[in-house]
């Protein structure tokens, strides 16, 4: 309401105090008035966009009053960083635009460390970054320090560094409060099955405890050749020919370990063994009609099977000439069978029990 004649009323944006505020910073908005305002006005101030256009303004403080003050304004979260931005004031009764502010005003992007958060590890998964557990959006202008404030690149080996808290905090320009973000890292051993081996036994030989041979932790559980539940203690008086199986179940997200004990009961009568022993050919069990024999270093250069009386069977079929060698044997009955192997560091004789499928 105005007097005939007289001015309508005015808003006049002063200083904007400061004229660099970061991301959900603060600055202070004077502006100055002229004419008369009814009671339960109220005076906002508008944020323009990044080049200084009031097209979609953003109300960012308010003030209840009919005089003249400073209004608080808040920079939101998601403004864009620039230098562009102004500041203008307004009234709603009566509603007066008031002018713009004469100085630019620039918006940093605060500085953001990410999410804290946690990591679990197996001391065998490699290096990991651990920025990627902070989530997007990371300000880049930070450094890692590890458990102790000891200076850290980031990248962390499950196999070598230790467990803990891991800190990264941000050092930004622009005089925004800086931050940091925490992420645990935990680290799991692996389990520890043993290594996969084979041995011949006489059926007359005394128990044995397979978990020695393996050379494994305790804790496991082991299946015999059938998949049924075994102690591991061995009786070859009673027990069939086959592989036996352990597995140690891991602690997450480290995996199970698994090893085989591929044995041979053998009646102790027949071939005589009486070819010099490379030592290092190993059986390693059955896979279908297939057995696997390491090598190790060596390599093949001839191979034959005979029964248990010495008969010399068919010709071998034979994949492979060093490291892993695999024999089929898909014609064969089941039974104990031997085999001679010769290799460049000499020769092995091996009983292997065949199931047939």
């Amino acid at each position: 309401i105005t007097t005939q004649g007289a001015a309508p009323p005015t808003v006049a944006t002063g200083a904007v105090t400061p004229a660099e505020v970061c991301q959900n910073g603060t600055i202070d908005i004077a502006f100055s008035i002229t004419g008369t305002f009814v009671a339960g006005n109220v005076f906002s101030a508008e944020l323009s966009n990044g080049t200084g256009s009031f097209a979609a303004p953003v109300e960012i403080g308010s003030l209840t009053s009919t005089v003249p003050g400073t209004i608080v304004g808040t920079i939101p979260p998601g403004t864009p960083p620039g230098s562009g931005y102004r500041v203008r004031v307004v009234a709603s009764d009566p509603v007066v635009v008031g002018s713009v502010n004469a100085v630019d005003v620039s918006v940093f992007a605060a500085p953001f460390a990410g999410v804290d958060g946690s990591i679990a590890l197996c001391s065998t998964s490699g290096v990991v970054d651990l920025g990627n557990v902070l989530g997007t959006g990371v300000s880049t202008c930070g450094a890692w320090t590890g458990p102790g404030g000891v200076p850290f690149t980031g990248l962390f080996d499950s196999a070598t560094q230790a467990p803990g808290q891991y800190v990264y905090t941000t050092d930004c320009p622009g005089g925004c409060p800086q931050d940091d973000a925490v992420v645990t890292v935990s680290v799991s051993e692996p389990p520890n099955a043993g290594t996969s081996t084979s041995i011949t036994l006489c059926i007359n030989s005394g128990q044995l405890s397979l978990l020695g041979v393996l050379g494994a932790e305790a804790g496991g559980v082991w299946t015999d050749p059938n998949g049924s539940p075994f102690t591991g203690l061995l009786d070859p008086a009673t027990a069939v020919s086959g592989v036996y199986t352990y597995t140690v179940t891991g602690t997450a997200p480290c995996t199970s370990a698994q090893a085989v004990v591929a044995v041979v009961i053998d009646p102790c009568t027949g071939v005589e063994e009486a070819m010099p022993s490379s030592g290092t050919v190993r059986w390693m069990g059955q896979e279908g009609d297939v057995h696997v024999f390491d090598l190790g270093e060596e390599r093949l250069l001839g191979l034959e099977v005979l029964d248990v009386r010495g008969r010399v069977l068919t010709t071998p079929k034979v994949v492979g000439n060093e490291g892993q060698v695999r024999l089929s044997m898909h014609d064969e009955a089941s039974g104990i069978h031997i085999v001679r192997i010769r290799t460049s560091r000499g020769g092995s004789v091996l009983r292997l029990f065949h199931a047939a499928h």
